[in-house]
């Protein structure tokens, strides 16, 4: 997993392989967990744009290259609501915790573009911080980190 960072847009991008080339990308609901300092500490990334585009491919193969980074694929209790959202807990989402997640911390609810091969299989995303009604965002770190 690399991952890149510009300060100046502010956003950041997840890439998990760089050897296919991207077929397709798809807009997903996503939820950053922040600690009280503003840092990013998590991500979640929901999965319903691209199950919906690709109803052939299983979740697992979707996320595969996720999963063989470190990030874990959480399924809802009872079954995907219609309208279920990232932050409910009700959609299948793939997450990475980059540290450990402060209960005194906050959910920031927005969107990634997730970037596919022509089978649904995640090869990237990008989370733009820009325009956030819920609060700063610091990902200053994570730029710094080797993943």
């Amino acid at each position: 997993m690399q991952i890149e960072c510009d300060l100046s847009v502010p956003a950041f991008y997840v890439r998990f392989t760089e050897r296919e080339k991207v077929h397709h990308s798809v807009e997903e609901e996503c939820a950053l967990s922040v600690d009280p300092n503003d840092e990013l500490v998590g991500i979640s990334v929901g999965l319903a744009g691209i199950l919906e585009e690709f109803p052939r491919s299983s979740i697992e193969h979707i996320v595969q290259n996720c999963v063989r980074d470190g990030w874990r694929l959480q399924s809802p209790t009872g079954g995907q609501h219609p309208n279920a959202s990232v932050a409910s807990g009700q959609a299948p989402v793939v997450f990475m915790e980059f540290r450990e997640p402060d209960a005194r911390g906050r959910k920031v609810v927005g969107y990634c573009v997730v970037d596919v091969n022509p089978e649904g299989v995640i090869l990237g995303l990008e989370c733009l911080l820009t325009g956030n009604p819920d609060g700063p965002v610091r990902f200053e770190w994570l730029c710094q980190k080797r993943l």
